[in-house]
């Protein structure tokens, strides 16, 4: 509440699966952690403000450095973690950590105990510096991210710049948190070349059922259709954002689920339900049959896919 004190906090279930997995982060048990969530979900102030005060706070001598695409955005997280850690609120639940009077910034914040929180763009520099943690927070900007050069260009400088920052390879860990932007932003690219992130993932609406686990025996059994936070959004608000943005912008920003360019050939909202087992054979059918073989085995690998369809009347029924 003291970021944004005219606007009470809402807790929800995220909120505790993030924490979850961000614990498992500091404690080591997790080195490569992607939050992908809509946005105004909370997911950089969990990551960016909270995370590294609480981290702090616990172990000031830990070193974080935080990196964003716009040198505005990496001094707002700054200033709202200074202003965090300044509070007599943080002071008494840490009474042990202590901001060092020789360095406090915009662009670092340094603890008496030798750990520190720099922040970094990259239209800044972060050369020479380094920590046990790196966050890495909205790596593109939404402006860039239809141009294939730009995209390309800043995908390769992230991936670069973060695996540079840690100082122990090891033991040393990275989180990527973003809304989805493009089939092949960041995080497209990073789950594209490696099969090493725990990724959480939580669309506006859920698509299917789903079973979260919130803490160590907790779970929270989220519905198909549920919204992700219907307290703050709705789903009436989130069908008239849907509405407003347009199929493909809503499907990667809200759903986190980002189609190629030219790959939402069938929309959702063309599909109906028939209760017709087999409809009735005459000459005038002709059966389609449509195959999606799989090139790759893996876990993020797709399946074969077969449909089978009947066509009459510029309708088909999708049988198998």
């Amino acid at each position: 509440n003291m970021l944004n004190p005219a606007a009470p906090y809402l807790d929800n279930w995220h909120v505790a699966a993030i924490a979850r997995r961000l614990v498992q982060v500091r404690c080591g048990k997790i080195r490569r952690l992607i939050i992908c969530l809509p946005p105004r979900s909370l997911k950089s102030i969990i990551a960016s403000v909270a995370f590294p005060a609480w981290v702090l706070g616990r172990e000031p001598w830990r070193k974080i450095v935080s990196i964003t695409y716009s040198s505005t955005l990496a001094a707002k997280y700054a200033n709202d973690f200074r202003l965090v850690v300044g509070s007599p609120s943080y002071q008494r639940a840490f009474p042990s950590t202590r901001v060092s009077d020789h360095k406090d910034t915009e662009i670092e914040t340094v603890f008496t105990a030798g750990g520190y929180r720099y922040s970094a763009s990259t239209t800044g520099t972060i050369t020479g510096r380094g920590g046990d943690i790196v966050v890495c927070d909205d790596p593109i900007k939404s402006q860039d991210v239809g141009s294939d050069v730009k995209r390309e260009a800043n995908n390769k400088l992230f991936r670069d710049t973060i695996a540079s920052r840690l100082d122990d390879k090891k033991t040393g860990a990275i989180i990527v948190v973003m809304q989805r932007l493009h089939a092949g932003d960041f995080v497209g690219a990073l789950l594209e070349s490696s099969n090493e992130w725990t990724v959480l993932n939580f669309p506006a609406i859920a698509e299917r059922d789903e079973r979260i686990q919130i803490g160590d025996d907790e779970y929270y059994h989220r519905k198909a259709g549920e919204p992700l936070h219907a307290e703050r959004e709705p789903l009436s608000l989130l069908h008239k954002i849907r509405e407003e943005m347009g199929p493909d912008a809503w499907a990667a920003q809200y759903q986190q689920d980002p189609a190629p360019p030219g790959g939402v050939m069938i929309r959702k909202d063309w599909i109906r339900y028939h209760n017709i087992t087999v409809p009735e054979r005459s000459h005038q059918h002709r059966i389609f049959q449509s195959w999606d073989t799989a090139g790759k085995t893996g876990p993020r690998n797709s399946f074969s896919v077969c449909t089978t369809s009947p066509k009459e009347n510029n309708t088909y029924y999708l049988l198998d």
